[in-house]
């Protein structure tokens, strides 16, 4: 156990501690629950939506081979079209996951 928080600088680097307790880290928790709240909502209902595209996997498992060139060049294209429709479903949250630094503090 520290007796004060100048004993956690002979444990960690001044950039591993918050701001409070003498060290560089710019830390708002009330910014962290915002944050978490609004990746809370946005996980939710991407886990919502792909439980509804959930259906478009299967259709696209359930498709017989195809035995002609015309019916490769549909089957193709209706998984390309299903990949584009999850693409822009996840391409949000790729946004907040990459650029928000509080998201990495989950």
């Amino acid at each position: 156990m520290l007796e004060n928080s100048g004993e956690l600088f002979q444990h960690l680097q001044v950039s591993q501690v918050t701001s409070d307790l003498g060290g560089t880290i710019r830390f708002n928790h009330q910014e962290w629950i915002d944050t978490q709240r609004v990746v809370e909502k946005h996980l939710i209902q991407l886990l919502n939506r792909l439980d509804g595209y959930e259906h478009v996997r299967g259709q696209l498992e359930q498709q017989e081979k195809p035995s002609s060139l015309i019916e490769s060049r549909d089957s193709v294209r209706r998984h390309v079209d299903a990949q584009d429709i999850i693409a822009k479903v996840l391409q949000p949250y790729y946004f907040i996951h990459t650029y928000n630094p509080l998201f990495c503090m989950l």
